[in-house]
């Protein structure tokens, strides 16, 4: 039997709460692009269903984003990755992003 993580669960879901509010779309609009109902896309959000893998995908994809497999050790750099900026920076002053390129020459 499958291990189910609550947290996990609840953290795709607010996931795409704040896409949707950063967007500033409706559930409704996003409902409908997804093709499910303003309601259902509440329950989502809400943490309180579980949807249908081809639900979150469709969700997804409304609201311009993509869902990837990440292995749980690349986590923590994926997550630098997407990390909002602080302060107005896009990095942090004293950190090398991960993806930066190290010599100047990479660039082209």
């Amino acid at each position: 039997m499958p291990i189910r993580r609550k947290t996990d669960h609840l953290t795709l879901a607010a996931g795409l709460v704040a896409k949707r509010r950063a967007s500033r779309l409706s559930q409704r609009s996003v409902a409908a692009i997804a093709g499910v109902t303003q309601a259902s896309l509440s329950r989502i959000e809400r943490g309180i269903s579980d949807p249908s893998l081809s639900t979150v995908l469709e969700t997804a994809h409304a609201l311009g984003l993509e869902l990837r497999l990440v292995p749980r050790e690349l986590v923590p750099a994926v997550d630098l990755l997407l990390r909002s900026p602080k302060g107005g920076t896009a990095e942090p002053q004293d950190e090398e992003p991960l993806y930066a390129p190290e010599r100047e020459d990479e660039l082209s």
